[in-house]
């Protein structure tokens, strides 16, 4: 690996001297390589190839992210991440299934990248995994080591509970409306429609505490047909 100034690895000891032989390649990336054949009863009879040749480093591949355990909303960005080497280009897939089926995220992107921007699908699992390959060499590549989740993105809902249909409420007096939410963040405006819904031109409450319940004060404004 050093032009001929030593030989340090030893590809076959001691095999018939046949004139040919199949040794596997040595993890020992380098562009000064040389082989040098001898004698197994003399060492003092060799011969070394003409000039030197490469030893190039396996292409390889390894998924960082998502790599098991994640937990990623659908439609939100995020960045598969991996590492490699000799690698040209790579075929980024996903499933959500647990690798029993596979679907493209996109055929080929750069693989000195190291990342790739995905939208998540809107496809929830507990099952996902992400695959890395050599876009010329499907058989190299990288799976996320454990599976990921992919989870919907909460659906946020109020319901009114009061007033109930029939209630009869007089023009300034105090009453109150209760409400239940799921999923709803920061505060929350209270309003009344005198059309049965159509429109809610009256705000009885603006930016109040979403603590489901709050007194309001009745506007004089009477309709038999309000919500």
């Amino acid at each position: 690996m050093d032009g001929g100034a030593a030989y340090p690895v030893t590809l076959v000891a001691n095999t018939v001297n046949d004139g040919t032989e199949t040794v596997t390649v040595p993890a020992s990336p380098s562009g000064t390589c040389r082989i040098k054949v001898e004698s197994a009863a003399n060492a003092n009879v060799y011969g070394i190839n003409p000039g030197n040749f490469t030893i190039a480093a396996a292409p390889s591949l390894i998924i960082t992210s998502p790599n098991g355990g994640e937990n990623w909303q659908t439609g939100s960005s995020h960045n598969i991440t991996w590492s490699g080497s000799n690698v040209t280009n790579v075929k980024i897939e996903y499933s959500t299934d647990n690798g029993a089926g596979w679907a493209t995220i996109i055929t080929n992107t750069p693989a000195g990248a190291g990342s790739y921007g995905w939208t998540v699908p809107n496809l929830p699992s507990v099952q996902c995994r992400v695959k890395v390959s050599d876009a010329g060499n499907a058989s190299l590549n990288s799976v996320s080591a454990n599976t990921f989740t992919i989870s919907a993105i909460p659906i946020p809902s109020i319901t009114t509970t009061a007033p109930l249909t029939g209630a009869n409420w007089t023009a300034g007096t105090q009453q109150t409306v209760r409400w239940t939410s799921s999923n709803v963040s920061g505060n929350v405006n209270i309003k009344l429609s005198l059309d049965g819904g159509a429109a809610y031109p009256v705000t009885l409450a603006a930016n109040t505490v979403n603590d489901g319940t709050e007194t309001v004060t009745v506007p004089d404004n009477p309709s038999g047909t309000c919500r």
